[in-house]
């Protein structure tokens, strides 16, 4: 059994089924927790904060998505505003010229 944290009175099994455990806030001034229903094979902190095993959250992978998006659309934007001009040597990002041979 996990022992309790000082500024909480009882860290009590909550459903002995799945094995989630209830942490109960103490009485009184200071921080209190609402809540701990969590699995014995999540770990805990200091002030009781669940931390699962697996970071990442469907937020996180929406964020990182939407990051990705605009990454590749800046540079696609960017190629096509380089490749604009009529008939004429266009310098690239990278140094290189080539020859646009776009009708006008």
């Amino acid at each position: 059994m996990v022992t309790s944290y000082s500024r909480y009175e009882e860290l009590g099994m909550w459903n002995t089924d799945s094995r989630s455990y209830l942490l109960e806030p103490k009485t009184g001034l200071g921080p209190k927790l609402v809540g701990f229903l969590g699995k014995s094979s999540d770990s805990v902190n200091a002030i009781g904060a669940r931390f699962q095993s697996s970071a990442r959250t469907p937020r996180s992978s929406f964020f990182l998505i939407i990051v990705l998006l605009v990454i590749v659309l800046s540079r696609f934007s960017n190629q096509r505003a380089v490749a604009t001009g009529s008939g004429r040597a266009v310098a690239t990002s990278s140094g290189r010229m080539f020859k646009n041979w776009s009708k006008e």
